[in-house]
């Protein structure tokens, strides 16, 4: 593979240094990244080995302790991120209930589904630091702060004397105290827990049961006292709530320095692992675990060990009036049917274990309910994934066991876990692991110290727990962990908390493999992608263990627009998989070569790769663009047999079906869409019906669609193309309201739909506020004025644009129409036009014919002579048309007889050109003019020729 072209001469030094300094920048990025992955490896990497993983430098070394009196290196440029508005100082974007409001999400309030996620879409997120609420303090240190906060640090000091009965908190100056009471512990959480260890018959009145009893989930916490009084029991409590009426009691948690997190018992399935807990606690949490066919206790069972707790306090198991009475019945029988027992109950208090083995699940009666979970449905499984009303049974191991086989803490920290081998991970590996996570921290410690004192920190998040070593490292310092694992990563959790640990999973992103990083930093470079791929054959051929990653080349040579180097790459692939043909396929379909990319799709077959859904979605694309409606026919029913429907692919069978001029099958598809469907396909209907002329269905579908960028556009197309100003006016005002004034393309719709709708001064309104105009939107303010008939405007307008150049420059769209305005209102000796030259290059072969107009001189009679007379561009359009059926003629004849064919339309009529030009053949012409150019065809009759109109 040969390097690229180096550039000579005086007139490339510029490109040369700045290609050279590029890849002077490019290197020292490189170094720099190596040097950190050697330093912040992963443990599991090939290379690293017990003595050379321990960092043996200091941090200083790597430019950690630079002084703040040093100059920044050359070209580098510092960026702030701004401030949030004073009244988001407590704005959790996911769980902004106000925000679900005005997007009008269908959300079931008896299900607790607005307590849930439900992150805003791009246009509407806020790209800003959160500020603290005013007169923040520093936070009170901890063991302190368990007790007492700074109030003007959570603003909510009612729940005070709304709870003051019960002595969850009370407001002492500047201060918030924390007795330790609760909704059913007014005496104190330390009391009640010693009360529920006598309960169990724990020795010495310890809840921890000698380290047997670690994790606990406490739902609905309040302010987590529960959770704060379990630490010097040794048991880490992961504390639940949602953001409800009590505002933020998390957030009251976090200031204590309690471990706690967001989140309710609802729809979808807790983020936390099979058997993660020893012990789930609900005092008076308000929460009806009957409903559902309690799919709320199953979903507690599911999180629970073998032989878990659970703790139930509440009102019902009294028992004193009839209405609790039947509530504890009905509690106790689902109890029974779930096979848990009653290990303890006194007063309001009841304690079930759940059942160490399968062989009560095995011994109940045929048809009981709950029912079994099915073989494949996945208990660990947790992002996104609905709750199941179903009993998760245990695996073979564990009912053989009979138990979780975890030693006591706090020797399950570093024991490796029985859940290990699940991951195909070692003993040693995992040994390794904190070994080299135990010298880390000595270092971190080690240089901490003199800069930070050691009590400035208590929560502490890793964002790439992998398997819990920096939080296991932490053990003996007065700080607690909240271990992050990516939901494609969601198995290392098991691990975690088999560690003793805590943690969740989120849709943060892994971090990737360095080559890949490099090859996605290089993909929009052609020439630097195509020398990083010699690099990798070089390493490759120098040292066998480094793999060449294929699929991340094809994708790099596909976002450099070189489908042609991608293709060849993808022959050199000795053992090609499913991932490298798709990537091939995406690359294919990217650059529109969809007849290739079928190809490909039958060699893929061919080869034993049955197509994934991935590999559908994208050659429904390929469909999509080449209008090929059979053969998408035949994809949509391999994917109903392969049960590849989701949401991607119904958006993409919809785009198929639009593009195919099939609206009622599309909107079949989307109405037999089973699964929650996104913008993406409300935004593939939309835009459907917009092309193919459904304006009134366009307009339907806006009351369900979500208003972002895309939707907004369409319906703006939607209304210039009926010209519905008032429709027009309103998404004018909800794209206001939501944010979107300042979107460009936005901006160039509403100039259109104004123009079309014959409200030139709305238009203008609108490009006048723009912050950002493009060629687009001078171009299409400068035709409404020429379509009006405002010459005068239009030419002060492209003088202005004039003036803006080079950061605008006019093309071939805005010469015309500023001809057209010239034209139209009799203005040729205003303006000393340069001769425009418009290339207009046809696939027919013709090649290129030129059309030179200059403006003075064209030869426009006086009014109202000039009302009758056809323009002069007639003439010249005749003439290129004459030119263009000669071609025709002359290259059809050896291959057609001239008599072969007598009905002849003209789709994109225009001003009947083409059918004047074939008066003397033996064939007639229906000159088709679409309905948004309808005045035309005025024109097309003027000139006795006929035609019609139509909404393609």
């Amino acid at each position: 593979m040969k390097p690229p072209p180096q550039g000579r001469g005086g007139g490339h030094g510029g490109g040369a240094l700045g290609r050279r300094a590029f890849a002077s920048l490019l290197a020292a990025a490189v170094v720099a990244l190596a040097l950190l992955c050697l330093f912040y490896g992963a443990a599991f990497a090939p290379s690293i080995r017990r003595g050379g993983a321990r960092p043996r430098f200091p941090l200083r070394r790597l430019g950690f302790r630079a002084r703040a009196t040093e100059p920044l290196p050359a070209g580098l440029v510092l960026s702030s991120i701004p401030v949030c508005d004073a009244r988001h100082s407590e704005l959790i974007p996911c769980l902004d209930r106000a925000l679900h409001y005005q997007l009008r999400l269908r959300l079931n309030l008896s299900l607790m589904e607005h307590y849930e996620r439900h992150c805003p879409p791009a246009p509407r997120r806020l790209n800003c630091l959160i500020p603290p609420p005013d007169g923040y303090q520093v936070p009170i240190r901890w063991p302190r702060s368990r007790d007492e906060v700074w109030k003007a640090n959570i603003p909510h000091p009612h729940l005070a004397a709304e709870k003051s009965d019960q002595r969850w908190m009370v407001v002492n100056g500047d201060k918030i105290n924390f007795p330790g009471g609760g909704t059913h512990f007014h005496t104190g959480a330390d009391k009640y827990i010693v009360h529920l260890a006598q309960m169990l018959n724990f020795p010495n009145g310890k809840l921890n049961n000698g380290g047997k009893v670690r994790n606990v989930l406490d739902v609905g916490c309040g302010v987590a006292s529960f959770g704060a009084y379990l630490l010097s029991h040794d048991i880490l409590a992961m504390s639940l709530a949602p953001n409800d009426v009590h505002e933020n009691q998390i957030q009251f948690a976090l200031e204590r320095g309690i471990p706690a997190t967001l989140g309710v018992l609802g729809t979808r399935r807790l983020p936390y692992p099979s058997r993660s807990f020893e012990m789930a606690h609900c005092s008076r949490c308000r929460i009806d675990w009957l409903q559902r066919n309690g799919i709320l206790l199953l979903e507690v069972d599911r999180v629970l060990r073998p032989g878990g707790y659970f703790v139930y306090s509440s009102p019902e198991a009294y028992a004193l009036d009839p209405f609790n009475r039947k509530i504890w019945r009905r509690m106790s029988d689902l109890a029974r049917r779930m096979c848990w027992r009653v290990a303890s109950k006194k007063n309001q208090t009841v304690i079930w274990a759940k059942p160490l083995t399968n062989g009560c699940y095995m011994r109940r009666e045929p048809g009981t309910l709950p029912p079994m979970c099915e073989r494949d449905d996945d208990p660990d499984a947790t992002w996104n994934v609905p709750m199941k009303a179903c009993l998760t049974p245990y695996s073979k191991r564990v009912n053989k066991v009979k138990g979780s086989e975890l030693l006591p803490w706090p020797q399950r920290l570093t024991a490796p876990p029985p859940r290990l081998e699940e991951l195909g991970i070692s003993s040693n590996n995992f040994s390794e692991d904190n070994e080299i996570w135990h010298a880390r921290v000595i270092q971190y410690w080690k240089h901490m110290k003199s800069e930070i004192r050691k009590d400035s920190f208590r929560n502490v998040m890793d964002m790439s727990a992998n398997l819990g070593g920096f939080a296991a490292s932490l053990r003996k310092k007065d700080v607690w962990v909240m271990n992050v694992v990516p939901f494609t990563d969601s198995g290392k959790l098991k691990v975690i908390y088999d560690r003793g640990l805590m943690g969740t999973i989120h849709n943060c992103a892994p971090r990737p493999p360095l080559v890949s990083t490099l090859l996605r930093l290089l993909s929009a470079h052609p020439s630097l992608s195509t020398a990083a791929h010699a690099v990798l054959l070089k390493s490759a051929s120098l040292s066998s263990p480094i793999p060449i990653p294929a699929t991340a080349l094809l994708t790099a040579y596909a976002n450099a627009g070189l489908p042609g180097a991608a293709a060849r790459l993808f022959d050199e692939i000795p053992a090609r998989d499913a991932v490298a043909w798709n990537a091939l396929l995406a690359c294919l379909v990217r650059h529109a070569r969809p007849a290739a990319a079928a190809v490909a799709f039958r060699c893929m077959t061919a080869s034993g790769f049955p197509p994934t859904a991935a590999t559908l979605c994208t050659m429904l694309k390929a469909c999509a663009a080449s209008r090929a409606f059979r053969p998408g026919r035949q994809l949509h029913a391999r994917s109903v047999v392969s049960c590849h429907g989701d949401v991607i692919m119904d958006t993409a069978l919809v785009d198929l079906y639009m593009s195919c001029g099939l609206v009622e099958d599309a909107m079949r598809v989307f109405m037999l869409t089973k699964c929650l469907k996104d913008a993406a396909l409300y935004n593939a209907v939309l835009s459907g019906c917009v092309e193919n002329g459904w304006f009134r269905e366009a307009f339907s579908m806006l009351r369900w669609t979500e208003l972002n960028g895309i939707s907004l556009t369409c319906a703006l197309t939607a209304c210039s193309a009926t010209t519905n100003l008032g429709y027009g006016r309103q998404v004018h005002c909800k794209a206001l309201r939501c944010g979107f004034d300042s979107d460009t393309i936005i901006c160039n719709a509403l100039i259109d739909m104004y123009a079309k709708c014959g409200r030139t001064i709305g238009a203008r309104m609108v490009f006048d506020r723009m912050a950002g105009r493009n060629v687009v939107s001078w171009s299409s303010m400068i035709d409404a004025y020429s379509r009006h008939g405002h010459g005068v405007d239009a030419i002060d307008l492209f003088k202005l644009m004039e003036k803006a150049a080079p950061m605008v420059l006019p093309n071939a769209i805005t010469f015309l129409a500023v001809l057209s305005a010239c034209g139209h209102s009799g203005l040729v000796d205003e303006v000393d036009f340069p001769v425009l030259l418009v290339s207009m290059l046809s696939t027919n072969g013709i090649g290129s014919v030129f059309i030179i107009a200059r403006v003075k001189g064209s030869g426009l009679l006086p009014w109202p002579q000039r009302l009758k007379a056809p323009p002069p561009c007639l003439e010249e359009l005749g003439e290129i048309w004459h030119s263009r059926v000669i071609y025709y003629w002359k290259h059809m004849k050896s291959e057609i007889r001239k008599d072969s064919f007598r009905n002849v339309m003209d789709m994109n009529a225009n001003l009947g050109g083409f059918a004047a030009s074939v008066r003397k053949k033996d064939v007639w012409v229906m000159n088709v003019v679409p309905f948004t150019e309808s005045g035309k065809l005025k024109v097309i009759y003027d000139r006795d020729l006929m035609g019609t109109i139509h909404n393609w």
